[in-house]
């Protein structure tokens, strides 16, 4: 899996594991927004002001929304959050987020 590739990458570069997370949770956070606007009617362009990003990005979002349940979505940001709970009450960074990511990529 790519992801985890990159994770290790970004570890053992010193990359702090909160960040890591937090960027995960974000990037879920704003496909579940994009889905969610796609499912109201908004275009690529209107989703791309929302969140104030460039087009490519919001139709990027766009194809990882309509390949993703929302069921899908709402489980990976639930799972972000018991995993920074874990993180926070003393887990061990490195296992924690890579459980994380391969249960993601697994659900995706």
């Amino acid at each position: 899996m790519q992801a985890l590739a990159v994770l290790e990458q970004l570890l053992a570069a010193g990359e702090e594991p909160l960040a890591i997370l937090g960027a995960v949770t974000r990037e879920l956070r704003l496909t579940w927004l994009a889905k969610e606007w796609a499912g109201q009617g908004k275009s690529a362009e209107q989703i791309a002001r929302s969140l104030r990003r460039p087009v490519y990005a919001a139709e990027s979002l766009l194809s990882r929304a309509t390949a993703l349940s929302g069921q899908v979505l709402s489980r990976g940001l639930g799972q972000c959050l018991e995993t920074e709970r874990r993180l926070k009450s003393g887990g061990l960074p490195r296992p924690e987020i890579t459980a994380l990511l391969a249960d993601l990529c697994v659900a995706g």
